[in-house]
């Protein structure tokens, strides 16, 4: 379901999944990207996740956008609370 922009929650969780044949060629950094983008144009401004500390790839990738300082560790969890107004341009162009 599309939203309105009058509709979108200023604050947002979001999951993303890439099957394990199409990881490592840029599809979740490109869809974290999109994601971000077409949030802000909608209105919102907090985006959230759970990441399992163990995974590594998606860790990576949230440290390429240079989003390291959103993360914050909670046992076998860690949370990124990314506000995105702190998120430069370049990182949510989606290109």
């Amino acid at each position: 379901m599309a939203l309105d922009v009058g509709d979108a929650p200023a604050e947002v969780e979001f999951a993303l999944v890439v099957d394990d044949e199409y990881r490592m060629h840029g599809i979740g950094t490109l869809l974290l990207s999109r994601l971000t983008a077409a949030a802000r144009q909608h209105g919102v401004t907090r985006m959230r996740a759970e990441i399992l500390a163990q995974n590594a790839m998606v860790l990576t990738v949230i440290r390429d956008l240079s989003w390291s300082s959103s993360l914050h560790r909670d046992r076998a969890e860690v949370h990124l609370d990314l506000d995105l107004g702190d998120v430069p341009s370049p990182a949510v162009a989606g290109g």
